[in-house]
């Protein structure tokens, strides 16, 4: 009689009811302490007939649906398995590259099958970028960015002054002699028909209200231009006072 398979175990000689007293019909036994961690499932080796002897080898798969008996067959392999150990012997398979949801099994040379025992990897949460708010390096008209105690916006050269423009920044509460200045002014020279990027330090009293006006859509601040050039090609002025409304907003988070 095959080597630890008693002489008659069961109906018919075996489990698959085969009548050939020559058969190995007895299964291998449960592997047992089926668990993974660090892409790892480890277990411990069962025997040829259930704790008897030593298996074949085993079939390791994986699937997205937990694994069972019955859609044992449906699920992706995975390779790598350890050729079975004595009973009781921890072994490893890496299972790195397979699905959530596993299922191991060992199979005897008479090609009898063992439990199936299932296991589950462990999948960490994938970590949220970091939330950063960056001043835009694009700045449009019309808009002034609130960033770290600055208001980001571009300065631009009327086309009428050439070759270029001579021009003393600053951001006002309102228009006119009574706007109160909210920023520090800032110096600049900006070509003719052109813009710069520039960033207006906050006055620390303003800090709250501009950070109130990016709530609001209609909430305006007026930035005051104060422009000196060389000549122009329309009018004989060189010198001007230009006044532009802007909408505040802060940066958003990606």
């Amino acid at each position: 009689i095959p080597e630890c398979q008693s002489e008659w175990p069961s109906f018919r000689h075996d489990q698959q009811q085969s009548g050939n007293y020559d058969r190995d019909g007895t299964p291998p036994g449960v592997l047992e302490e089926v668990a993974t961690a660090n892409d790892e499932l480890t277990f411990r080796a069962t025997g040829d007939d259930r704790r008897c002897g030593r298996a074949d080898h085993y079939d390791v798969v994986s699937s997205d649906a937990p694994v069972t008996a019955k859609n044992f067959a449906d699920a992706t392999e995975v390779g790598g398995a350890p050729a079975p150990g004595e009973p009781g012997t921890s072994q490893v398979v890496n299972v790195s590259s397979a699905n959530r949801y596993l299922g191991i099994r060992a199979v005897d040379e008479a090609g009898n099958i063992g439990p199936t025992a299932t296991a589950e990897k462990t999948i960490k949460p994938p970590v949220p970028p970091k939330k950063t708010n960056k001043p835009p390096k694009n700045v449009k008209p019309g808009v002034a960015f609130l960033y770290r105690g600055k208001l980001y916006l571009r300065i631009k050269c009327p086309k009428r002054f050439k070759p270029s423009c001579r021009v003393r920044a600053v951001v006002l509460t309102k228009k006119g002699k009574r706007g109160k200045a909210m920023t520090k002014p800032i110096r600049r020279k900006v070509r003719s028909n052109r813009f710069k990027r520039a960033a207006l330090q906050i006055r620390k009293k303003y800090r709250k209200r501009l950070v109130k006006f990016s709530t609001f859509r209609r909430k305006t601040i007026v930035l005051r231009l104060r422009i000196r050039s060389k000549r122009v090609t329309r009018g004989k002025k060189t010198r001007a006072t230009v006044y532009h409304r802007l909408r505040v907003r802060r940066p958003a988070e990606r």
